[in-house]
């Protein structure tokens, strides 16, 4: 009943804030997985629950586009918004699915490494989305930049890792499976940071 009186513009902001809390669970969720990898495919079918939810909101948000004559940005960018954060999520619940699927003995420290660095990255940006209805570009610069540092971080991470690999004289199957596995990692930083350059771009456009 609360949200249903709640402004007009404001109902997009409450489905954004759900959004990124739920990104922040879903990489919560991946960091356990890596960590303490047992009883994976329970946690791998939570992370998919959470990539099922995830889409619920973005259908909230398209539906609720349908609906309404005034919006606080416009319709594609509110949409852009919902779809970047449910790619991350989606990046998450791929990366969960390759740990479970391919008969992996055990994460290592770099798949350890990758999951702090989305947890940290999702914190940064539910920042972001608690302060997108204030419309203010400094008021998200930090965790923007914050977001921006952690990709740039994970790119010299994947490269190393993979160098890695090529020169560890691991088994070619090995080689194969965790390349994959870290390139998929590392594609959540890249869609974290889409997003969070995305929503710069918005707050610009609409300051």
């Amino acid at each position: 009943m609360a949200f249903s009186i709640l402004p007009r513009d404001e109902q997009y902001f409450v489905l954004f804030q759900d959004a990124a809390q739920n990104m922040t669970e879903s990489a919560r969720a991946l960091e356990d997985l890596v960590r303490n990898f047992t009883d994976v495919e329970k946690k791998a079918d939570r992370i998919r629950a959470l990539e099922a939810r995830g889409d619920e909101i973005t259908f909230q948000i398209i539906s609720r586009l349908r609906r309404a004559f005034v919006t606080p940005f416009e319709r594609e960018d509110i949409i852009a918004i919902g779809r970047a954060m449910d790619d991350v999520v989606d990046m998450i619940e791929a990366s969960a699915a390759r740990l479970a699927s391919y008969a992996v003995e055990r994460p290592t420290e770099g798949a350890c490494a990758f999951a702090g660095m989305i947890v940290s990255a999702s914190l940064e940006i539910e920042k972001i989305m608690a302060q997108l209805h204030r419309r203010k570009v400094d008021e998200i610069r930090l965790p923007k930049m914050a977001v921006n540092q952690v990709e740039a971080e994970a790119d010299g991470l994947l490269r190393r890792l993979v160098a890695g690999l090529f020169t560890g004289g691991a088994d070619p199957l090995t080689v194969i499976k965790w390349k994959e596995i870290y390139e998929t990692l590392e594609t959540v930083t890249d869609a974290q940071e889409r997003l969070a350059n995305l929503v710069e771009g918005i707050i610009l456009k609409n300051a």
